[in-house]
């Protein structure tokens, strides 16, 4: 079936959809027909958005990030403070606690890069610090 627009061939060609989709209808495809990908690895990283880090000092690490949906960050400065929620480590998906010590990207205006939320705990650090000369 010939596509009406851009997005409908790409939705469809991604679900294997051949009939008409529109934007509205596309929610309501089937998520058994979207093939699952996992996500190349990368040496440390196991799967996950991190691809690698330098550690600049006690306060400081440099992370290079990679995420299909949220762009793609080389060197990106995160600092050292706690944390002001619960949440996941991005680094290796164990849960962090409120009040952890962690790494988190910095934000110096009110524009805040897609992974601002993000967290990595300070023992995580200290764990590959020690696992490889970091």
């Amino acid at each position: 079936m010939k596509h009406t627009t851009q997005w409908s061939a790409i939705i469809a060609s991604l679900s294997g959809y051949s009939g008409h989709v529109t934007v509205a209808g596309a929610a309501a495809l089937p998520s058994a027909n979207v093939p699952f990908r996992v996500p190349a690895k990368s040496f440390c990283n196991r799967g996950y958005p991190v691809v690698s880090i330098e550690k600049v000092d006690e306060e400081a690490i440099l992370v290079s990030w990679s995420d299909a949906t949220g762009g793609r960050y080389l060197d990106q400065n995160w600092r050292a403070g706690r944390s002001r929620g619960s949440g996941q480590c991005a680094l290796t998906k164990m849960p962090i606690r409120k009040g952890d010590k962690v790494f988190r990207p910095f934000c110096r205006s009110k524009i805040h890069p897609s992974n601002s939320g993000e967290m990595i705990p300070a023992s995580a650090i200290e764990s590959l610090k020690e696992a490889s000369a970091l």
